[in-house]
């Protein structure tokens, strides 16, 4: 791809940055902070009492665990690490059927062995960004989503036959922000990101291992 335009980067380092933050919080919240509220109620149950009210605050106190529990999935961004990559992109592709339900998306998946957290997360965002631009962009009426992880290498991507566009532009003024952090996510997992389209012939991108 072409040089980088001037800030491209710094916005890069922010975007990992905040999914770094959003991960440990995450992970105190789950740890600290929601292990805490268990081993009170379980404590609040020991020490007896008046059965209604401890009843009551023991149902408070679950509201608030099932509460921490519900945002620590949402600001966990790397889902990957959690489910590993073909049900992370199942969960993803499932998202965006709800999302867009009169777009059909096919999902073919092929999975004979695992890959590292960070190439898989690495994937998984590309789909994520990918699936985005389609949504936003593409006025496509077909999308196939496909990912292939054997021992010769992991190869995952999307086609569509939406309104396409001109690969050349990416870098110019405004540039095209998905894409970029696509290219971005590609780079740091030193994966092959390749982006075939053309004005109505639909769009086909493709991250793999080198």
């Amino acid at each position: 791809m072409s040089e980088r335009p001037a800030g491209i980067d710094k916005l890069a380092a922010l975007v990992f940055d905040k999914e770094s933050r959003a991960t440990e919080v995450a992970r105190l919240l789950h740890d600290e902070a929601g292990q805490t509220l268990i081993a009170a109620a379980f404590l609040l149950h020991s020490l007896g009492g008046d059965p209604e009210t401890s009843a009551q605050i023991r149902q408070r106190l679950e509201q608030v665990v099932e509460s921490i529990r519900t945002a620590c999935k949402s600001l966990q961004t790397n889902v990957v690490e959690r489910s590993g990559l073909p049900l992370a992109v199942e969960l993803l592709v499932e998202r965006f059927r709800r999302e867009s339900p009169a777009v059909p998306i096919r999902l073919h998946v092929q999975e004979e062995r695992r890959f590292p957290s960070p190439d898989a997360y690495a994937v998984y965002r590309v789909i994520e960004l990918a699936l985005e631009n389609v949504q936003r962009h593409a006025a496509a009426t077909e999308v196939t989503v496909f990912l292939r992880c054997c021992n010769e290498g992991l190869s995952a991507g999307i086609h569509d036959n939406g309104r396409g566009f001109d690969p050349s532009a990416v870098y110019r003024s405004p540039p095209g922000a998905g894409l970029v952090l696509m290219g971005l996510y590609a780079e740091k997992a030193s994966l092959q990101l390749h982006i075939e389209s053309a004005p109505s012939q639909g769009t086909i991108i493709r991250v793999q291992t080198i």
